[in-house]
């Protein structure tokens, strides 16, 4: 059999930069001369290489498969959260700084030992660690599937999608088994370049294909003025609420999309940088100086200018055709016949937007099972090499599970994919307490994080699938009333964290949380003119949202014209709604940047952290579970993973 030109160059392609991760994996490894290196990079990663980083691991391939196709089906109202470049670092730049301080003064390692040192308990490390395994194998599946998809089809059809799940999923496991966290962030920096160029190269290739930038908003104002299109509200946001039952449930009148729906989706996004693979990279981040610019410029700029722009773009040329299955598919199909490298090179961006946040998941994961998990509860005495030996093992099995998933159960595992940040947005209450306010005590954090991910279970679609499994069924279903699963587990995680805070004043936190506290206190750069500003920044940002986000984005219906006055009838040449999502990431940049730097939020601290003398932190649970112990938990578990798998089949 021939293989096609575009074939033979995705496979060299794809052989290149493999090659490439195995050198990168290697030469990091020979860095790593302890155990916690593995884990932790020894702190040393460099501060451009963690903003890098960062950034594409906020954008990855989520952002880069899912939005077009979300834009082309649903219109403009979802290309509002095309400001996902400001939502995305506003929770970096309200608690890295302070998180990485923290590890500092203390030697905090992980999210996990952040959260025991200043409350107090294990339940929140708990919670931090079932969150990155969330993230490790449904969000780095559902990405990995997609993207099999996209590389099936260039390949013309001769390879399946399930070979390119094994093939990604084997230099990444190769990668992060060998190198552990200081090759994520040696590769994540390549990664992130390589996401970045493939983004903008798409972009560019949309408006080579259609005709240029104005050519593209004249068709985009020729299918405004259908009234089809009119009808389904393809150019507008479609009110402030629905008070739907939700999807699967009850039918939204012309489009799911209001201001409520926008406003709550940004809150989801809020989640990625409160999850333990952020506080990770952090942590292992040689010092604070890259922070500021980091949040700023790459993620806020750069990035927030390629989605707000390429993204979008690339999704609105996609509108007018509706029986596609995948918009970018679509678009490397047609690029393929005329410049197969050219696709190939795009192809090995997509590859890395998913490495990047798939490798910092696994390796986040694994070390939060094996530290924050297994040796606190099951065997306290465990060697630094060992403890190494087994997150590599965790590794692969989260891995394998992950592209098991993928290829046999794709529906379930978007399901699972579908909540990693809704319930990552849970632990921002907790991190309030930690880095800004004492009031939120242990028992508050850890009981309102356990209900507002109950509460996302049961609004999205995997708690409904689970219960409908047990015979349970919701009289809701997906986002009632248009509302984002993330907002409603956050309505009832706040209710529950302000109740018990109230209750339990003066209990709840480790012996060290008050000295932390003024560590922090010491540590903060604002002097009074930082003060006064203050009040006047948090109004910005309020306003921001509501503007750019909230209810106030249904003025950028009409703001630059009416969606079906016509071509001459748009003041800026494009959809309204497009440009007051331009005008407001704008806007944005200029909020991140103050808040960073006016503010300081995310400046380097004003003085050098002397590490101390670590106070005595919760004592682990001397089980001394091993040898026989541990097989017979090995198997108890799988046993019950046979049970279950058993049921599912016998009922269907």
């Amino acid at each position: 059999m021939t293989l096609s030109d575009s074939m033979v160059w995705l496979m060299l392609f794809l052989f290149l930069y493999g090659i490439v991760t195995l050198y990168w994996a290697r030469l990091a490894s020979g860095f790593n001369r302890h155990g916690s290196s593995f884990f932790h990079a020894d702190g040393a990663l460099a501060p451009w290489m963690t903003a890098l980083t960062m950034a594409g691991a906020s954008v990855s391939g989520w952002i880069v498969l899912g939005f077009p196709e979300m834009i082309a089906v649903h219109g403009f109202g979802f290309a509002v959260p095309g400001v996902a470049g400001i939502v995305l670092p506003l929770t970096g730049v309200l608690f890295f700084k302070r998180q990485w301080t923290l590890a500092r003064r203390y030697g905090f390692v992980s999210q996990g030992e952040i959260f025991r040192g200043y409350y107090g308990g294990h339940g929140l490390a708990v919670i931090s660690v079932i969150i990155a395994v969330i993230f490790a194998v449904g969000f780095t599946g559902m990405q990995l599937r997609a993207l099999s998809l996209v590389l099936s089809q260039l390949s013309g059809g001769e390879t399946p999608a399930s070979t390119f799940v094994w093939l990604i999923a084997f230099f990444l496991f190769a990668y992060c088994v060998i190198g552990g966290m200081r090759v994520v962030g040696y590769l994540g920096s390549l990664q992130a370049v390589l996401l970045g160029l493939a983004i903008f190269g798409l972009g560019i290739a949309v408006v080579v294909s259609t005709s240029g930038f104005v050519a593209l908003n004249q068709q985009l104002a020729t299918l405004a003025q259908d009234d089809q299109m009119l009808a389904r509200r393809l150019f507008e946001v479609s009110g402030v609420i629905q008070f739907t039952s939700g999807i699967g449930a009850d039918v939204p009148v012309a489009s799911q999309w209001t201001s409520v729906m926008i406003l709550s989706t940004a809150l989801a996004l809020l989640g990625f940088q409160a999850t333990p693979m952020a506080t990770q990279l952090i942590l292992s981040t040689r010092n604070a100086n890259g922070f500021a610019a980091g949040q700023t410029w790459v993620m806020a700029g750069f990035f927030g200018a390629l989605v707000v722009f390429a993204i979008v773009l690339i999704g609105a040329a996609g509108i007018d055709n509706a029986s596609q299955d995948n918009t970018i598919q679509s678009l490397l199909s047609d690029l393929s016949a005329k410049s197969p490298w050219f696709v190939a090179a795009i192809a090995v961006g997509l590859v890395a937007s998913v490495q990047i946040i798939a490798g910092l998941s696994l390796v986040t994961a694994a070390g939060g099972l094996v530290r924050d998990i297994y040796i606190p509860f099951f065997h306290k005495g465990l060697e630094a090499s060992e403890a190494v030996l087994y997150a590599r093992v965790v590794i692969g099995l989260l891995l394998l599970t992950s592209v098991l998933l993928a290829i046999l159960l794709p529906v379930g595992l978007s399901a699972i994919g579908a909540i990693a940040l809704p319930v990552a947005f849970q632990l921002w209450p907790a991190l309030i307490g930690v880095c800004w306010f004492k009031i939120i005590s242990r028992q508050a954090a850890t009981t309102g994080a356990a209900i507002g991910i109950f509460a996302v279970l049961i609004t999205d679609s995997l708690g409904a699938n689970i219960l409908g499994f047990l015979g349970l069924e919701l009289p809701w279903g997906r986002w009632p009333w248009t509302i984002h699963s993330a907002a409603w587990g956050m309505f009832f995680n706040l209710l529950a964290v302000i109740t018990i805070s109230a209750i339990t004043q003066g209990r709840g936190h480790s012996g060290q949380a008050s000295q932390m506290q003024r560590f922090l206190s010491s540590q903060s750069n604002r002097k009074g003119k930082s003060r006064a500003l203050k009040p006047a920044a948090w109004s910005a940002v309020l306003a921001w949202f509501f503007l750019a986000l909230g209810p106030g984005v249904v003025l950028g219906n009409l703001a630059f014209g009416p969606a079906g006055g016509g071509f001459d009838a748009w003041i800026v040449g494009m959809p309204s709604l497009w440009a007051w999502t331009l005008l407001f990431w704008v806007l944005g940049v200029f909020l991140i940047w103050f808040l960073s730097y006016k503010l300081e939020f995310a400046t380097a601290p004003v003085a050098p952290i002397i590490p101390i003398e670590q106070a005595p932190r919760l004592l682990p649970q001397d089980t001394k579970m091993q040898g026989k112990e541990l097989v017979t938990l090995v198997w108890s578990i799988a046993g019950l993973a046979g049970v279950i798998a058993l049921t599912v089949w016998i009922f269907g």
